[in-house]
């Protein structure tokens, strides 16, 4: 059976996860943006990873409204600073992405205040305030947010690729 990896990436650390899925898997790899280039065949496994903001998977969504693939044959990443221990916020991200049915992975991303816009950083630096401030607040993710740093585990898409290989 035929794989592929799409990714939506904004700073990068997503797209490293891609990359070495399709290295290690010798397919394809797209950006969401060029999905409506490609003709899609029926029988394809499709991983899609994605970056998160505020919990919500980038450009998930429309990859799911342009492209329609068997759910059974979808798998889904993300990347974002929430610690792999926190399984209730990594449920949240399922629920809110629709993907409760749908294998889904969560890996370490990273902060690259170079490459956003003063929006985002600032958006950034005052959700870092706010969690410093919650006495139940993520300090993992506070210190990550802090300045820019890449966190990103490609050791951790072992696990993931075991179970592709065993389908």
């Amino acid at each position: 059976m035929k794989t592929i990896v799409v990714y939506s990436s904004k700073t990068g650390f997503t797209l490293k996860y891609a990359k070495k899925l399709s290295e290690e898997l010798n397919c394809e790899l797209i950006h969401v943006k060029d999905i409506k280039k490609r003709t899609w065949s029926k029988d394809e496994t499709v991983i899609y990873g994605g970056s998160l903001k505020a919990g919500i998977i980038r450009d998930l969504s429309h990859f799911n409204k342009t492209v329609k693939v068997n759910p059974r044959q979808l798998i889904v990443f993300a990347c974002g600073l929430t610690s792999r221990d926190d399984q209730v916020k990594i449920q949240e991200i399922k629920k809110a992405n629709h993907l409760e049915s749908i294998p889904f992975y969560y890996f370490p991303g990273g902060v690259d205040y170079s490459q956003l816009g003063f929006a985002s950083k600032s958006l950034l630096k005052m959700i870092c305030k706010s969690i410093k401030k919650d006495p139940q607040g993520d300090l993992m993710m506070a210190a990550r947010l802090e300045k820019s740093g890449d966190y990103t585990e490609l050791d951790l898409l072992k696990e993931m690729l075991q179970q592709i290989n065993n389908k």
